[in-house]
């Protein structure tokens, strides 16, 4: 169910009782936990803040920068609580792009003209 179908003239008859079991327990998880469901637009974020906008593990980001995979900060003096800028995570998110095979395949093809 997306919000482009539902809009506020839409009558509440066309739901189907599966799609209205959905929206209620979708609202109640809203009011339950009211930051989950609007993204951060912080600049600076913890290790839970990573987690939920990479959708990794806590245990998998602590190897990650462990291996010295993942951008990451610690304060000036020497604490061990790790943070990391939303740029920096974004960027290393998008850093080994896989280009699709019609891609790939066109590529091929005009450097095959240029021979």
């Amino acid at each position: 169910m997306t919000n482009d179908l539902i809009t506020d003239d839409t009558p509440i008859a066309m739901l189907t009782v599966g799609q209205l079991k959905k929206l209620w327990t979708h609202l109640q998880c809203a009011m339950a936990n009211p930051t989950s469901v609007q993204p951060s637009d912080k600049e600076i974020m913890n290790l839970e803040e990573v987690v939920q906008l990479t959708g990794y593990s806590k245990s998998a980001i602590y190897k990650l920068v462990h291996q010295r995979k993942i951008p990451f900060y610690k304060s000036a003096h020497g604490g061990r609580k790790l943070y990391f800028m939303r740029k920096d995570i974004l960027d290393w998110m998008q850093g080994q792009r896989i280009p699709a095979i019609e891609q790939e395949d066109k590529k091929c093809a005009r450097k095959l003209c240029r021979r």
